[in-house]
């Protein structure tokens, strides 16, 4: 009626006052009664009210009736969230308060948990990515090794390398993962070490310890830390891993191509992924004894040391004892040899590149804080300043003394660059590494000429760019640490730099920069005899058997034509010519 209408703001007001009050917790048996009589008795009012009224009305009572739903619905949410065990006649006040304190402490146990499993879940990304790089690494060797050497071998060349991935997978499933990482460990001053004296480990042979059942029978794919928060899964770091230790192998093929027989390059390989290589990642990246050298320890980040330099003499034994390819240091054949196909090398070479942000970006090991993103950018910054400066370097080197636009040897300086700055790309500034890398061409450069002056064949100069450039890189991550001069030393710590032992005062350690590299050069020397005794004993025996190099029919007609089938790499539009060797029965 036209008289109610100066009372109706005030009723709203008291109706809206009545409505909170019938949500608190104490009236929940009337909430319903009454939100339908206020609703009938708006509903009246407004049917005798005139008609442009209507329409406001009904939306007056539809927020009212919001409203009231809301606070009952909240009051039975707080309800189901209280503690088993509370009583459902305490007060509002109790109520409140205890499921205030009880949920902060559920909060807070469920946002470390959260957290924990955000971090695994984003280190687990990371390192798959960059482990799918690495594999990726070894198609462009292929390419790389492929292109560099004559047609004739071309199909060989490229089965050596997927003959070692194979081999190298399956071996470093049984035996080189738990050689190099399966421990068992031991905490000692807060540092993880490996125990049985550093030397190797003795657990998860053929992927043991991988997955665990829990007590429902279900499997586990990692392990609960000391708080019961998961930890990253094995697997993780075995799949990582895999692909740095069959680069090893991968890299040795290209300096005893176009003359190895497979069967013993395929010892090689495996006896490379068995043992060789599994040990030295023990002694330095699986927390060995050559972490603890002088209390300071080696430095190589990312392999130029642990992966390349193995590598290197291990090419560079092959090579010396297989002998030169037929015609290769013959004046009159040496066009012979030249590359057959720049585009593979060209392609390999970018390859590689692209390939390397993963083996040296991935040994962040993780990337769930800002300072592992920093460091991350820090390795990318500087793998890709040395490997643009050393491509130029040795580019303008072989103009200057040739006189000639060399594209095969600008790809090999670009792999040099790339090599060099592995073991300091963490712990040097861009301008440092920059230097590093043209240094490193010129060490590139000088030892590609006494290879070629000692006539030892290495078609792609495999231990001139990852044995000397690794040993010039791992000296250099000392030398060029961005600690203060040679007093305070980072190393493999990055962006800290290593501290005094006692807690009273975490400066920084003076005067260890000398001693670290120091250690660099022990731990080189170590490696070099380990690996290059062991790859020339390898070689020297398989030589004794007459099992270690092609036959001469076999080497001047190519092995492509004598021992694979297809016989020939490229078809070249002679797909009527005969095979060498008799193609399988077609089933």
């Amino acid at each position: 009626p036209f008289w109610l209408k100066p009372f109706w703001f005030t009723l709203k007001v008291k109706l809206c006052a009545l409505s909170r009050l019938l949500t608190s917790s104490g009236m929940r048996f009337f909430q319903g009664i009454t939100a339908w009589l206020v609703v009938f008795f708006l509903a009246s009012c407004a049917a005798q009210d005139e008609p442009e009224d209507l329409a406001a009305m009904k939306q007056e009572v539809a927020e009212l009736r919001k409203l009231i739903l809301s606070g009952v619905q909240q009051e039975e949410q707080g309800r189901r969230l209280l503690p088993q065990g509370w009583s459902k006649s305490i007060s509002g006040d109790t109520v409140t308060t205890a499921y205030t304190d009880e949920a902060t402490k559920v909060l807070i146990a469920a946002s470390k948990a959260t957290k924990k499993d955000v971090d695994i879940a984003m280190d687990s990304i990371w390192l798959i990515l960059c482990g799918a790089l690495v594999f990726f690494i070894h198609a462009g060797l292929a390419m790389y090794q492929a292109g560099s050497i004559r047609v004739k071998n071309t199909e060989n060349v490229m089965t050596l390398v997927f003959l070692n991935i194979c081999i190298g997978g399956l071996v470093w499933y049984i035996f080189g993962y738990a050689f190099a990482f399966g421990g068992p460990f031991k905490t000692e001053n807060n540092k993880l070490e490996l125990d049985n004296g550093g030397f190797g480990g003795s657990k998860g042979f053929a992927g043991s310890g991988f997955l665990k059942e829990d007590s429902d029978g279900n499997m586990v794919g990692y392990k609960l830390d000391a708080k019961g928060y998961p930890t990253q899964a094995l697997m993780l770091q075995w799949f990582y891993k895999w692909g740095v230790c069959s680069l090893v192998g991968a890299i040795v093929s290209g300096g005893v191509s176009g003359r190895i027989t497979l069967y013993s390059y395929a010892i090689y390989s495996l006896l490379m992924s068995f043992f060789i290589w599994p040990l030295i990642a023990a002694w330095t990246w699986g927390h060995g004894w050559m972490e603890k050298i002088g209390d300071v320890g080696y430095t190589d980040f990312a392999g130029s040391a642990i992966v390349h330099i193995p590598a290197g003499v291990g090419a560079l034994a092959g090579a010396v004892i297989l002998g030169p390819r037929d015609g290769r240091f013959d004046e009159t054949r040496g066009r012979e040899m030249y590359p057959h196909s720049m585009p593979l090398v060209v392609f390999g070479a970018f390859v590689i590149w692209f390939g390397w942000y993963g083996l040296t970006c991935g040994h962040t090991l993780a990337l769930h804080t800002s300072l592992q993103a920093a460091l991350a950018a820090q390795v990318a910054t500087n793998v890709t300043i040395a490997a643009a400066v050393s491509g130029v370097t040795i580019f303008g080197l072989r103009y200057a003394r040739l006189k000639i636009y060399d594209t095969k040897g600008m790809c090999h300086g670009i792999v040099a660059g790339l090599v060099t700055i592995s073991a300091g790309c963490a712990n040097v500034e861009n301008g440092s590494a920059l230097v590093i890398a043209m240094i490193g061409a010129a060490v590139y450069e000088g030892c590609s000429w006494l290879l070629v002056f000692t006539k030892v064949d290495d078609p792609v100069d495999a231990s001139a760019v990852h044995g000397a450039c690794g040993i010039w890189g791992l000296l250099a991550a000392a030398l060029f640490d961005w600690g203060l001069g040679f007093d305070h030393y980072n190393g493999r710590k990055a962006f800290d730099c290593m501290g005094k032992k006692t807690l009273t005062d975490p400066g920084c350690t003076d005067g260890i920069g000398g001693k670290a590299f120091g250690v660099n050069i022990a731990v080189m020397i170590v490696i070099v005899i380990w690996a290059g005794l062991l790859s020339g004993l390898i070689f020297w025996i398989c030589d004794k058997a007459k099992i270690l190099r092609v036959s001469e029919f076999v080497e001047r007609n190519g092995n492509d034509k004598m021992l694979h089938y297809p016989a020939r790499a490229y078809d070249l539009g002679r797909g009527k010519e005969a095979p060498a060797v008799v193609p399988p029965p077609i089933i």
